[in-house]
């Protein structure tokens, strides 16, 4: 049985909100500031954790000691159920953390904050701005420098079809400190954007 970190109501409300879909990372952030301790997750056991595995097999791969919920028979019997599993890497008053969810028992979307980070950060906002809802995938990770971006999270909604494939993208501006851009695709197609700070 893995740790449990006492949930708050924001983070509960949150991870509960993850029924609909996989989360924002941010949503349930914020309740980690009030002291909850590090722990486990990696870049490492967060790839390991592959899409079509079964509860049981992510946590053979992972480890269950960072990953607050219910049991993974409790995931297996609910249509829709979100695992949170912190890192050990601080990030201003959080640390990082990865959000794991299960349809019918299978992973079929994750997301993670700060566990990832980009190898060669150098989003602007003439890279942003150049980027336009309707272009590729390819064609915008091109303009974006795909070294300067990570996977934030992604969804297969029908499992195992690749149907309604969403994968968000978070791009790190190299000339400012919080600087970011975020590229939401679907279906290999970008449908939104958003950006923080980038100059």
């Amino acid at each position: 049985m893995g740790r449990r970190f006492g949930l708050g109501a924001a983070a509960v409300a949150a991870v509960c909100a993850t029924v609909a879909g996989v989360s924002s990372p941010s949503a349930v952030a914020a309740e980690n500031s009030a002291g909850w301790p590090p722990g486990t997750m990696t870049a490492a056991k967060y790839n390991a954790a592959q899409f079509g595995m079964t509860v049981t097999q992510v946590f053979d791969a992972i480890g269950r000691d960072s990953c607050d919920g219910s049991s993974p028979n409790f995931a297996a019997s609910t249509t829709k159920y979100t695992y949170l599993c912190w890192g050990s890497e601080p990030s201003g008053d959080i640390y990082a953390y990865a959000n794991l969810t299960f349809t019918q028992g299978k992973l079929t979307g994750k997301s993670q904050e700060h566990l990832i980070k980009p190898v060669e950060p150098s989003m602007t906002l003439a890279k942003y701005n150049s980027i336009t809802t309707g272009m590729p995938v390819d064609q915008a990770m091109a303009i974006a420098n795909r070294n300067s971006c990570v996977i934030w999270s992604e969804e297969y909604p029908a499992y195992p079809s690749t149907a309604g494939h969403k994968v968000w993208f978070h791009c790190k501006a190299g000339n400012v400190l919080i600087g970011y851009a975020r590229y939401s695709f679907t279906d290999g197609v970008l449908t939104s954007k958003n950006n923080v700070g980038l100059v």
